[in-house]
């Protein structure tokens, strides 16, 4: 009895052991396993692993200037502007020292009003009509362009709800006679004071100034090394000359510089991403690299290059402007800069 129980659990693991290696052999390997048999055909010894300290682990990719998008940007004042959740308590806390001569908070003060343009003319009574018109049922607004202008609205309500008289007194005998004109009179103040950013505005606007006049400008504000300036430059070039080969030299300028250009950053996603919603990419400056072509990366290297060593020897009058500024400007065919495409 034991020998025949012995003889079956035999013939039971021989039969179980057989079906395990059929199972094994009609099993394809995995794409590892693969390799490594080819490996051993060839007579090739496998590659050994590197570990995860060596520097050879990841080779730098070659393009690893890409990464200054993610660098945490510098403290300069349009980023108090963007991250301003209330640019009504923005406009006074700054009022003060934009009345004493302050460039830069002049600026600020015209970015906030200018933003807020629309809630100049509204009061408490009309701003909830104007909230239900635009997010009620029925909007024509896209998802992300309601979104936008919940924003807007959460920013600017407080030039409707609450007062905001002192930013008009603080102009004194400049000040206009219609509220919603008091952004351009401070616009004018930040440009009088040599603000490199409103130099490079004003540079771009409609009006009577010649093509020299408006480089001038320009150059003027490039001598300043103020990242907003390659900023500006950028969305002109590639708003208006619609070559992003020729506008993202600027932006790698202003990325290095200390510019916001995360993939979150305000203005990309204000700008660029409103209509649909942008692909995701490591950081802005490299959402734009990915829209190139190889012949126009290598087009956008080579300006980089130039551009660079421009700026490197104090050569300001070499650098390639946006083309925009030889040409005389028509009020009904320019937008304003900075509003991009929204």
């Amino acid at each position: 009895m034991n020998a025949r129980l012995l003889l079956l659990l035999v013939l039971l693991s021989s039969l179980i052991g057989g079906l395990f290696w059929a199972q094994q052999a009609l099993t394809p390997p995995s794409p590892s396993q693969a390799f490594r048999r080819a490996q051993a055909v060839s007579g090739f010894p496998p590659r050994p692993r590197l570990p995860r300290s060596s520097p050879e682990a990841r080779p730098p990719a070659p393009w690893s200037w890409l990464d200054s998008g993610n660098v945490v940007p510098a403290d300069y004042p349009r980023r108090d502007f963007e991250q301003a959740p209330d640019l009504h308590r923005l406009a006074l806390a700054v009022v003060g020292q934009a009345a004493q001569g302050s460039a830069v908070h002049a600026y600020l003060l015209y970015l906030a009003l200018d933003e807020c343009r629309i809630f100049l003319r509204l009061d408490a009574q009309s701003i909830l009509p104007l909230y239900d018109r635009m997010l009620g049922i029925g909007t024509e607004l896209s998802p992300h362009e309601q979104l936008q202008w919940a924003e807007q609205f959460n920013r600017c309500v407080g030039f409707a709800v609450y007062d905001w008289q002192p930013i008009g007194e603080a102009l004194g005998q400049d000040r206009p006679r219609v509220n919603v004109e008091y952004a351009g009179a401070w616009f004018v103040r930040a440009v009088a004071a040599g603000h490199p950013p409103a130099l490079v505005e004003k540079a771009f606007r409609p009006g009577e100034l010649t093509s020299a006049q408006r480089q001038a400008l320009v150059r003027r504000a490039l001598g300043s090394d103020d990242p907003e300036v390659y900023w500006l430059l950028f969305l002109q070039a590639y708003d208006r000359e619609q070559s992003a080969a020729i506008a993202l030299p600027w932006l790698r300028l202003g990325c290095e510089s200390g510019m916001d250009c995360r993939f979150h950053a305000p203005w990309f996603q204000l700008r660029f991403c409103v209509q649909q919603a942008c692909s995701s990419a490591p950081s802005a400056l490299a959402w734009f690299w990915q829209q190139l072509s190889s012949a126009d990366r290598a087009t956008a290297d080579e300006i980089y290059q130039e551009m660079s060593a421009a700026l490197a020897a104090g050569r300001i009058d070499d650098l390639p402007l946006p083309a925009t500024l030889a040409t005389r400007f028509d009020d009904s065919a320019r937008r304003r800069l900075g509003e991009g495409p929204r």
